[in-house]
C-alpha cells in the first residue's frame, strides 16, 4: 500500500511525502526490500527511497512537480519485480495567476453586426503554465463599434479559460477588443476580428416545427428561422414575414407580423395557438430567399382544466323505481372551451331517494362524464350534485323529478254516507284516491263515476281527471225520490276497482252553503271569511267545523267568521270541514281548502373559525378553516368551499394547504333548498409586493427598494439582473436578503457600468423552497460628467477590498497602493481606460505577493490631469 501527502502547491519545490507499506499476503511485514516510487503525469521530480524497507515493511521518499494535475502515486518492488498497484492519489494546485495568453478566437472574419462563430478565448496560468480556474477576465471593446454578450468580468473555467462572445460592430472593416486579467500584471490580449458586408441568399429552419402546445396558449419554444449568405453565415437585421395560414393563431397579437434577425442570423417569434384544439399551421417567408417559405406545423391541445357544465339530465322527470329517461352529463372545459379528458368529476344525492350508476367517472376525449341515475320509491323532487375541485362552476346541480307509476289501489278519500235534498247536489263531493305500487298518489288518471241505483246524476262530465294528489271528485245530484242513492267509482286496471258510494234522499231542504273559494297564502299571512248558509225551508241553521288548523279559530255562535293568523310551521294543504244543521236534522258540510306556501327562513351562521377575516399561512404550513350553520325550518344545511371562485370542498371544513404565493378569496357558502349564507376570508400565503423600483444614482451605482404589505412564510429575497429584458438573469446579492420585518427594503447594486441599461427582477423564497419572481424592471446608468474618485468599500477591510471611479472620457490612468511612508506597494492600473464607472479589486498583496501588514495605506488615482487620493485600513 503506498501513501502520500496533499494537496500541494505545483512550485516544483513543495513536496508530497510518500510512505510505502510492503507486505506479504498474510499482511506481514517485509523487511529488507528495495522499492521505487512511480509517479503519473508530468513535470515531476521524484526523491527516491534511499532505504530498504525497515522492520515495519516501510520505505519513504518524497516528490514534487510543475504540472497542477491530480496525480497517481504506486510503487515497485525490485527484489520481487512486483508493481504494487494499491496507491494514492495527491492533488497538485496551481500557484497564484501569473499570467495571460491568447487561447483561440482572433483573427475571425465573418458579417457585420453578427456574432463571431468561434468565442475570444483567453487563458490564465501560473508562472509554471498551469491553468487557474476561476479568475476574473475582463473584454473591451476597443474599435469597430461591436459589443460582447456577456456581463463583465468572465471567470476562467477549470482550465483557465474565460471566453467572450463577441459580436462585430455593423461597419465594415476591423474591429478590435482586448482581454484584461484582472489585478494581474500581464500584458492585455488584443484580438483583431473583421467585420464584412454580404447578400442573403437563403433561409433554413431552425427549431420550434412540429410543437404541441396548449390551445389559445404561446407554444412552449419559439419559431425560429436563420438568414444567411451564400457561405452560411448569419445576416443581421434581415426582415422575415411570419403569418398564420390555419388555426386562427396570433403573432405579436395579430395574425401576421414581422421579424428581423439577430447577430446570429435568427428571426424568432413566439405563437400563440388558436383556442380550439387541433392543427394550426404558419408560414415564414421572405421574398428572393433559398428556402422561402419555412412552413411550421402546431398541434393545439386541451389545457388544464378550467370550467365545469352541465349538459343535459337536468329538470327531466322518470316514474319512480325506475332509472331516470337521460343520463347526467357534465363537460369540463379549459379556459378556451376545449374539452379535457381523464378529470375526475364526483357525483352525490343531495336530497330525495335514488341510485347512482358510479359515484366518480373520468372524463373521456369529448370532456364528458356521465352517470345514470334510477329514482327511489317516492314521488317528488330529487337532486344530484356533480363537482370537480378547483373548477368554476362547480358544482353542478341535477333536479329529477320522481312521478308515480300507474294506479295499483284505489280507496274512498271521503264524501261517502252523506244525506241530502232530493234532486239536488250532495253539499260536498264524493272524492276517490288512487296510489302506485309504492303508495305513491297517482295524478292525471280517469276514474269515471256511474249511478248505479236511485236515478242521480253528476255535474262534471265523465270520466274525470285525479288530481295531484291523486283524487278524483264528482258532485253527485241525488234522484227525485226520497230513499238510497248508490254510485260506483270504475277505475281500469286496479283490482278493487269499483268502489261504492251510499247517499240518502230526502224530501226536506237542508241548508245551502255560500260557496267559499280555495285559498292560498304564505306563511305569516292573516285570512278571515265569513261562513254562511242558507235555508230554503226558513229553519233556524246551528254552524260547526271540523279539521280546524291549529291557531285558527271559528265564531260558531256569533259572527260565524273564521280567522287564522299563519306560523312557520304551518305551511302545506289544510282541508276545512264547516257544517250547518237545520232545525229537521238536515246537516251539509263546506269543504274549504286553504294552502299554505313555505316562507323559507335561510340558515343562520353559528360560527366560523378563524374569527378573523385575515388569515395569514407561513410557507410550509396549512390551516383549517371551519363553519357551522343552523336552519331555523329544521332543513338540512350543505356546504361549498371557493377559492377565487373555484370549488374546492363540499363540508363544513376545509384545510387549505398553500400551492402558491400570493393572496386569495376563500369563501364558505352554506345553504338550504332556497337560500345561502356565507363567509369570506383573505387568505395571505408568502410575500404580497407592493411595489418594486429601481433609480440610477451617480457615483453609488442602483438603488433597488421594494415594499410588501405582508410575508407569511418568507424565507427572504434575491435581486437579478440582466442586460436583456428576455436574457439570462442572474443573482447579484451574494446571500439571501433576509426579512426586516418592516416591509421596506433597499438594496444597492454598486457593480453597474456607467452607459448601460439594466434589467432586475426581485425573487421572493420561501421557507419552503418555492420562489416567485416580480419584474423586470429597467434602469439606464448614465456616464460619469466628471472624474471622481470614491471611498473604497468594504473600509477598514480583511483581506481585500474594491475602489471605485468614474472617468467622463477615455485617457490614459494610474491607481497605485501606497503605505504611510509613501512607499509604492501596488500598481494596479496602469494604462487607456474608457469613460464610465470603474471598480478594481485589490486582494491586500503587493507586488511580489505578498500579503501585507495591518495599517493605514493610501491609494491615488491620475488620471489626465486630474490625481486624487483617499485613505483606507487594513485591519486583521
Amino acid at each position: 500500500m503506498v501513501e502520500a501527502t496533499g494537496p500541494v502547491p505545483a512550485d516544483g519545490k513543495s513536496l508530497s511525502q510518500v510512505t510505502i507499506h510492503l507486505k506479504d499476503a498474510f499482511g506481514n511485514p517485509i523487511v529488507g526490500h528495495a522499492v521505487i516510487i512511480k509517479v503519473s503525469g508530468s513535470g515531476n521530480n521524484i526523491n527516491q527511497p534511499l532505504a530498504l524497507t525497515d522492520a515495519q515493511g516501510k520505505a519513504t521518499g518524497s516528490f514534487s512537480s510543475t504540472r497542477a494535475e491530480t496525480k497517481v502515486v504506486t510503487a515497485f518492488d525490485l527484489n520481487t519485480q512486483t508493481q504494487i498497484t494499491n496507491g494514492a492519489t495527491v492533488k497538485f494546485e496551481a500557484l497564484d495567476a501569473a499570467k495571460l495568453v491568447m487561447e483561440g478566437g482572433n483573427n475571425q472574419t465573418r458579417n457585420v453586426g453578427t456574432a463571431l462563430a468561434k468565442p475570444l478565448q483567453a487563458k490564465v496560468t501560473d508562472k509554471n503554465g498551469n491553468p487557474v480556474g476561476n479568475y476574473p477576465v475582463k473584454f473591451e471593446v476597443e474599435s469597430g463599434g461591436g459589443y460582447i454578450l456577456e456581463l463583465q468580468p468572465v471567470r476562467t473555467d477549470s482550465n483557465g479559460i474565460a471566453k467572450a462572445t463577441y459580436v462585430l460592430g455593423q461597419t465594415p472593416g476591423l474591429n478590435i477588443v482586448k482581454a484584461m486579467a484582472i489585478n494581474l500584471d500581464a500584458d492585455a490580449i488584443t484580438f483583431n476580428e473583421t467585420g464584412k458586408t454580404a447578400t442573403a441568399s437563403q433561409m433554413k429552419m431552425v427549431s420550434g416545427n412540429e410543437q404541441s402546445g396548449v390551445a389559445g396558449e404561446n407554444l412552449p419554444a419559439p419559431l425560429v428561422v436563420m438568414v444567411t449568405d451564400d457561405n452560411g453565415d448569419p445576416i443581421f437585421n434581415y426582415p422575415v414575414h411570419f403569418r398564420v395560414t390555419f388555426g386562427g393563431g396570433s403573432i405579436k397579437g395579430a395574425s401576421e407580423a414581422d421579424a428581423t434577425t439577430d447577430a446570429f442570423g435568427q428571426a424568432k417569434v413566439v405563437w400563440r395557438l388558436g383556442e380550439e384544439k387541433g392543427p394550426n399551421v404558419l408560414w415564414a417567408e421572405s421574398t428572393g430567399l433559398a428556402g422561402s417559405p419555412q412552413i411550421f406545423t402546431a398541434q393545439g391541445t386541451s389545457g388544464l382544466p378550467e370550467n365545469l357544465r352541465l349538459v343535459s339530465g337536468d329538470g327531466q322527470s322518470g316514474v319512480v323505481g325506475h332509472q331516470a329517461p337521460q343520463a347526467l352529463v357534465v363537460e369540463v372545459t379549459d379556459r378556451n372551451g376545449n374539452p379535457v379528458s381523464n378529470v375526475i368529476v364526483k357525483y352525490q344525492l343531495v336530497y330525495g331517494t335514488g341510485t347512482l350508476s358510479a359515484e366518480q367517472r373520468t372524463t373521456n376525449d369529448n370532456g364528458r362524464a356521465s352517470v345514470n341515475f334510477t329514482l327511489g320509491n317516492e314521488m317528488g323532487e330529487r337532486m344530484v350534485r356533480a363537482y370537480s375541485n378547483g373548477l368554476f362552476g362547480s358544482p353542478v346541480n341535477f333536479k329529477i323529478m320522481g312521478i308515480s307509476g300507474a294506479p295499483a289501489t284505489a280507496a274512498i278519500f271521503d264524501g261517502n254516507n252523506q244525506a241530502g235534498t232530493v234532486k239536488k247536489p250532495l253539499s260536498r263531493p264524493i272524492r276517490v284516491q288512487l296510489r302506485d305500487q309504492f303508495n305513491n298518489p297517482v295524478p292525471n288518471a280517469d276514474v269515471t263515476f256511474v249511478v248505479t241505483a236511485g236515478g242521480g246524476s253528476f255535474a262534471e262530465a265523465q270520466p274525470v281527471k285525479t288530481d295531484e294528489r291523486g283524487i278524483a271528485q264528482a258532485t253527485w245530484i241525488l234522484g227525485p225520490n226520497p230513499g238510497e242513492n248508490r254510485v260506483w267509482a270504475v277505475i281500469q286496471g286496479v283490482p278493487n276497482s269499483p268502489l261504492e258510494f251510499i247517499a240518502n234522499g230526502f224530501n226536506n231542504n237542508f241548508p245551502e252553503f255560500v260557496p267559499i273559494a280555495s285559498r292560498e297564502i304564505n306563511e305569516l299571512d292573516h285570512i278571515e271569511f265569513e261562513v254562511k248558509a242558507n235555508d230554503a225551508d226558513g229553519d233556524a241553521v246551528q254552524y260547526g267545523a271540523r279539521q280546524l288548523p291549529a291557531g285558527s279559530s271559528f265564531d260558531s255562535l256569533g259572527t260565524h267568521i273564521f280567522s287564522w293568523t299563519t306560523g312557520y310551521n304551518d305551511a302545506g294543504l289544510h282541508e276545512i270541514i264547516f257544517t250547518a244543521t237545520d232545525s229537521k236534522g238536515g246537516v251539509s258540510e263546506l269543504l274549504v281548502t286553504i294552502r299554505v306556501n313555505n316562507v323559507n327562513r335561510p340558515p343562520i351562521l353559528a360560527n366560523w373559525q378563524p374569527a378573523a377575516n385575515i388569515v395569514d399561512i407561513p410557507g410550509g404550513q396549512t390551516r383549517t378553516f371551519q363553519i357551522s350553520a343552523i336552519d331555523p325550518d329544521g332543513e338540512k344545511v350543505g356546504y361549498l368551499w371557493y377559492i377565487d371562485g373555484k370549488h374546492v370542498g363540499s363540508t363544513n371544513s376545509y384545510l387549505f394547504q398553500p400551492f402558491a404565493e400570493g393572496s386569495f378569496e376563500l369563501k364558505a357558502l352554506a345553504f338550504d333548498a332556497v337560500d345561502t349564507v356565507s363567509n369570506t376570508w383573505t387568505v395571505i400565503t408568502a410575500v404580497k409586493l407592493v411595489s418594486f423600483s429601481a433609480t440610477a444614482r451617480t457615483g453609488e451605482g442602483v438603488k433597488l427598494r421594494w415594499i410588501t404589505s405582508s410575508e407569511s412564510g418568507n424565507a427572504g429575497f434575491n435581486v437579478l439582473r440582466s442586460l436583456k429584458r428576455n436574457g439570462q438573469f442572474k443573482p447579484v446579492n451574494k446571500q439571501l436578503i433576509a426579512p426586516n420585518g418592516i416591509g421596506d427594503y433597499t438594496f444597492v447594486d454598486k457593480s453597474v457600468e456607467s452607459g448601460r441599461r439594466y434589467f432586475y427582477l426581485l425573487e421572493t423564497v420561501s421557507v419552503n423552497g418555492r420562489s416567485k419572481r416580480y419584474g423586470p424592471i429597467m434602469v439606464q446608468v448614465a456616464m460619469p460628467k466628471k472624474f471622481t474618485l470614491y471611498q473604497n468599500f468594504p473600509n477598514p477591510f480583511n483581506p481585500s477590498t474594491n475602489i471605485r471611479f468614474e472617468l467622463p472620457k477615455a485617457t490614459n490612468v494610474t491607481l497605485i497602493i501606497f503605505n504611510s511612508l509613501g512607499q509604492e506597494v501596488r500598481r494596479l492600473v496602469d494604462g487607456p481606460m474608457q469613460a464610465g464607472s470603474h471598480t478594481i479589486y485589490w486582494d491586500g498583496r503587493n507586488e511580489r505577493g505578498f500579503q501585507t501588514p495591518s495599517g493605514i495605506y493610501y491609494y491615488v488615482i491620475k488620471a489626465g490631469s486630474f490625481t486624487q487620493s483617499r485613505k483606507m485600513l487594513l485591519l486583521k
